[in-house]
């Protein structure tokens, strides 16, 4: 059963790397969960290497804003205006990798250096992003939902299932419903089989992986739900079929015109209700060899530009929505056929946290996604 919904039983190590085999920066301390030994002493640099790295440190800072300045024409840090075509087929590697940068908030501040790092390094990753002349804008806006979605969870958990820790909601969708949670290895698939009054159910609940955290959300937040058949056509409330439960309707980012209209997602924790923004939404494979890191609850800034990057060189669309280490992530997993008879495909779709009031992005068709069941892989590998 536990094939439906992407889990494994094996734990998941991410290897640590601590320097960027990209950029040469060393990976944060204390970055996504991991902190720097307590007992380390770094020694006093001398001032001929201290100056010479702040004068490097400098030159970066400089050199990317420069960069981003000329391609960007920024006159104002606050409000950079940049005019973005369409079609992005005939756009060269470098404009094109600028864009993937720039194309975010219509208000985007000043990038940090992790920021711009992650940026870089992820469209160095990712490759050129080439879009069907069919971009459109939904025109709206990140906000919450009127009914608050923690309090709903909140309830849940004290009336029904004390293993409640939020509640998700697509738009358009019946993908409303809580969200359990068991922590440990052993409990990787312990709702699987199992609705939200711990009785056997073929359609299981919907649940978080055994690594994330609640109420303070993780580096990436991962949520499994089953799906038993293929979406061949978006489907919303409006022509829905009887057995589209659980995850079954998330299948309908696979379509262009639908996730353009559904920019925003929402999932809240019992504590706090927050929204989401969709940045990609792909097919991949978790066979042996071929396994994505995209379910991993933390992980070290190296490889979490390679989850960011080959999410969006999978993605169906191109989201323009640029995402970093600093960023939180939602992702959402099903199984799928579509792809042929398999039991190890999956159907993903990530969003980054975003505050209210951020704008709605320009979503075109992806037309040169990577191979769903091909491995991402650093240019030097």
């Amino acid at each position: 059963m536990k094939d439906r919904i992407g889990q494994s039983s094996r734990k998941k190590k991410p290897v640590d790397k601590s320097v960027s085999s990209i950029t040469g920066v060393p990976t944060p301390d204390s970055f996504a969960g991991f902190s720097a030994d307590d007992d380390y002493q770094p020694k006093k640099p001398k001032w001929p290497i201290l100056v010479c790295g702040v004068v490097a440190v400098a030159l970066v800072a400089g050199g990317a804003w420069y960069f981003l300045s000329n391609q960007g024409s920024i006159t104002d840090p606050g409000t950079p205006s940049v005019q973005y075509p369409e079609n992005t087929a005939g756009v060269d590697e470098q404009q094109q990798a600028m864009q993937d940068v720039l194309q975010s908030e219509k208000e985007q501040r000043v990038p940090s250096m992790t920021q711009l790092i992650d940026l870089i390094a992820i469209n160095k990753l990712a490759g050129t992003l080439e879009s069907e002349g069919d971009g459109k804008n939904a025109n709206v806006v990140a906000t919450l939902p009127t009914e608050s979605l923690a309090q709903k969870a909140t309830e849940f958990k004290e009336s029904t299932n004390e293993d409640t820790i939020g509640w998700i909601q697509l738009p358009n969708t019946n993908v409303d419903y809580p969200v359990v949670y068991k922590a440990g290895s052993e409990n990787y698939d312990y709702y699987g089989s199992l609705d939200y009054n711990k009785n056997y159910s073929k359609d299981g609940a919907i649940f978080a992986d055994y690594e994330c955290s609640f109420p303070e959300l993780s580096q990436n937040t991962t949520l499994y739900g089953h799906n038993w058949h293929n979406v061949y056509t978006p489907r919303t409330l409006e022509n829905m079929q009887s057995n589209d439960t659980m995850f079954s309707l998330v299948m309908s980012y696979h379509y262009t015109d639908f996730a353009q209209e559904n920019p925003f997602i929402y999932f809240s924790t019992t504590e706090k209700d927050y929204v989401f923004q969709v940045f990609a939404a792909y097919y991949t494979d978790i066979s042996k060899g071929k396994a994505s890191m995209y379910n991993f609850a933390n992980t070290d800034q190296e490889t979490f530009q390679e989850v960011i990057a080959e999410a969006k060189a999978k993605s169906m669309q191109n989201y323009n929505v640029p995402v970093t280490s600093e960023d939180h992530i939602l992702t959402l997993s099903t199984c799928t056929r579509m792809k042929g008879a398999s039991d190890t495909q999956r159907f993903v779709v990530m969003a980054k946290l975003v505050s209210e009031g951020t704008p709605s992005t320009t979503i075109s068709t992806h037309t040169n996604p990577m191979t769903y069941n091909v491995k991402l892989t650093r240019p030097e590998e």
